[in-house]
């Protein structure tokens, strides 16, 4: 989810989707070298779980699509 999620955004809006793919590398790479803590690679975690977010909603929206409108929709 996370990776079908990243790539969504950065066809959305690469240049946010850059600044946010920078913390999660910084956390990966470069604190996972330093810290090896749980607690330091947090942040990293929380980026992942936006993209897995996005993942979720663009697959509800194209379920949405190809069911077609529905009662619920007010439709």
């Amino acid at each position: 989810l996370m990776l079908f999620g990243l790539i969504i955004a950065f066809r959305l809006d690469w240049r946010t989707t850059g600044i946010m793919s920078a913390t999660v590398f910084y956390y990966w790479v470069v604190g996972s070298m330093m810290h090896t803590h749980i607690r330091y690679g947090l942040p990293m975690h929380s980026v992942l779980t936006v993209f897995a977010g996005l993942a979720i909603k663009e697959f509800v929206d194209r379920m949405r699509r190809v069911r077609g409108p529905t009662v619920r929709d007010g439709h």
